[in-house]
This record gives C-alpha cells, structure tokens and sequence, in this order.
C-alpha cells in the first residue's frame, strides 16, 4: 500500500502529513489535492466510456463471452 501512497504523492495527486491518531500514535494521514481530484474526474470519465463500450459489445454479442 505504502509504495502506492508514495506514486500517488510524487504525481501530486495526494498530499499527507503526521498527526497524531486516535489512539495516540503518530501516523500518516493522507488527502487528495485539487490535482489529484482533477486527475479522479478524468479516471472516471475513462472508466465510463470504457464500462460503455464494454456494455454495447456485450448486447451485440447476446451477453456471454
């Protein structure tokens, strides 16, 4: 999980930051910036084009592969 947090932080996708945690530990807290909620927009708009197509060949085939 870390190595992934840590791509997404170097594109600028996220940021984080030590806090303290509920039960008194330092930990690492992570939050997407605006970057990275542009970046969320533009996944989804790929996803759903994708999930479409997918969709359209799936009614032209009779549903089973």
């Amino acid at each position: 999980m870390y190595p992934a947090l840590l791509h997404l932080e170097q594109m600028g996708w996220i940021s984080s930051k030590y806090d303290v945690s509920e039960n008194n530990r330092r930990a690492r807290h992570y939050s997407i910036t605006r970057t990275g909620r542009k970046q969320l927009a533009t996944e989804e708009d790929n996803w759903r084009q994708i999930s479409e197509i997918l969709t359209r060949f799936l009614e032209l085939s009779g549903g089973s592969l």
